[in-house]
Parts: structure tokens; sequence; C-alpha cells
């Protein structure tokens, strides 16, 4: 089985809910990335700054201050928020169904596979970026279950049903 194919698998899984894909945005925010977009969080960090800069020249060094602390504020709620929103919007359109953007984003912190029990996700098998290998979960809690002829079985894209 190709890798094309147990990423579909995977996509399948995570639609039905037998398997739940955690993301940890502020670790996929790498300069490596390839769902992360830099100019992002800069261009809130520069915004914030220049209204920050105009407060201190227009009403002196207190108001500056001010600015600056409502600044860090609003970064830390508003932009960071917005950003990870971002970074999940283009993981679930773009990472789950292109394996060239998975292998890339595999190789970095910030992704787990778990399958959830009916008692939740405490003490379901767990698989993790870098160091788990997703192939092998897959194979091992997904496949099987369409192997067995699960309602939701999964059937390559185009294949004939014979």
């Amino acid at each position: 089985m190709e890798d094309t194919d147990l990423l579909e698998m995977l996509r399948a899984a995570e639609a039905d809910g037998r398997v739940t894909i955690g993301l940890d945005p502020r670790k996929l925010d790498d300069v490596d990335s390839p769902i992360s977009i830099q100019a992002e969080s800069t261009r809130w960090i520069y915004g914030l700054m220049a209204a920050a800069l105009l407060v201190w020249w227009l009403g002196g060094a207190y108001a500056g201050f001010g600015a600056i602390a409502a600044g860090a504020l609003i970064y830390a709620t508003i932009a960071r928020r917005q950003v990870e929103r971002n970074i999940r919007r283009r993981f679930h359109g773009r990472a789950i169904t292109d394996i060239g953007t998975w292998r890339k984003l595999w190789r970095l912190e910030g992704i787990t596979l778990a399958c959830p029990s009916s008692t939740g996700t405490k003490g379901a098998p767990v698989c993790s970026s870098p160091d788990g290998n997703w192939q092998r979960f897959v194979l091992d809690h997904i496949a099987p279950a369409c192997a067995a002829g699960a309602a939701t079985a999964w059937r390559r894209p185009g294949a004939v049903e014979e």
C-alpha cells in the first residue's frame, strides 16, 4: 500500500471520527512548515508597533507605553488566534490531502494521531510527529477496520468495484 493510500485512509477515518488529529499550531508555525506563512504574524507586529509609535509621538511616553501594552495584549489574544486558525484551515485544506505537504509536516513536531475509544482518548493508541510512524499507525488501527468491511470502508479513489 502506498503512502497516498494511507493518507487517504487517514483522512477518511478523521472525517468519520475514527481518528482524531491533534494539532499544535504554535509548533507548526515554523519557518520550515509548508502551512505557515511568516508574514501573517509579522504584519500584526509591524502594524501594532506603528500604532504604538504614533500614539507615543502624539501622546507622549505614558500613552506610548500604554499603547505598547495594549498592542501586546491584542497580539496575544486576537492575532495569535487568527494565525492559529489559519494554520488549522491550511492543514485541513492542504496537508491532509497532499502527501508531499503531509511528509514535510510530519518532520516537524505538532501533529498527534489518536484513536478515541468510548472513554475518550485516555489510553487510546497515539502517534506523534516526528518520532512516530504514521504509516504503521494507519496500518495497525485504521486499515483493519477497512479490511473488516466497516460501514465507511476505504476505497481507492477512481477504483472500479468488482
